[in-house]
């Protein structure tokens, strides 16, 4: 039985992405904040900075 089963970084996971993370999720970048957040996300959970202001970098832009 291989020891990778189970574990969620099989030949199907992305190299760049770090766990947790899924495609479309974004950082804020509102001074002080920081936080993930999931896609779905309109809005920061920590401190409600709107997406759609400027105020939001995906994961793949955070790493270049």
């Amino acid at each position: 039985m291989s020891r990778s089963r189970g574990y969620g970084f099989g030949s199907g996971a992305a190299r760049a992405s770090r766990p947790g993370w899924k495609s479309g999720d974004w950082i804020c970048t509102r001074s002080g904040c920081n936080e993930h957040n999931f896609a779905s996300r309109m809005e920061c959970f920590r401190c409600n900075a709107p997406r759609d202001s400027g105020s939001a970098m995906t994961y793949e832009n955070y790493l270049h």
